[in-house]
């Protein structure tokens, strides 16, 4: 299965030190090049240090765009790395891109592009055993300030039949 990766989710679930679950349930993700930019552009960023040694084990690979004239005409449309993150998918063939921005998500499915954000990452990670609950999980990202909305959250909580 290949799954791309565009910065959000990647930083929220490294900054609750819990980017292994992406790991468990895929093994391998791709990020373009411009994502990794954006997550270790300033070597601080939270989460960064957690991301830039999932690259050096290998599991993270930074994979680059073969044509930029689509990802040109999508950063029109979205940021950079998502515009990256789209292309990479529809050059890599891949399973899922996993993305929580809104726009960037809209822009992608005009595309055809599958999505999975980290909601859908959460349930996955429970229906696998990989989480017993991920109310914790959404709490914690939370507190390190990962915006998914209260209406998003608790239709998560119904799919995990935590409420």
């Amino acid at each position: 299965m290949i799954i791309i990766a565009d910065a959000g989710p990647l930083i929220g679930f490294a900054r609750i030190d819990k980017l292994d679950i992406i790991r468990q349930l895929y093994n391998t993700v791709f990020i373009p090049q411009k994502v990794f930019d954006e997550i270790t552009v300033a070597g601080n960023k939270p989460g960064a240090k957690t991301i830039s040694k999932a690259v050096t084990s290998g599991w993270i690979k930074i994979v680059k765009v073969k044509q930029k004239k689509l990802s040109d005409k999508l950063k029109e449309l979205v940021d950079l790395g998502e515009a990256e993150a789209i292309q990479l998918f529809l050059e890599q063939n891949a399973d899922f891109l996993l993305i929580d921005d809104k726009k960037g998500r809209n822009v992608a499915r005009k595309f055809g592009v599958k999505i999975i954000g980290t909601g859908g990452i959460l349930l996955k990670a429970k229906k696998e055993g990989i989480l017993n609950q991920v109310t914790f999980t959404l709490k914690d990202l939370s507190r390190v300030g990962y915006r998914i909305s209260p209406v998003l959250c608790k239709k998560i909580l119904e799919l995990a039949e935590e409420i």
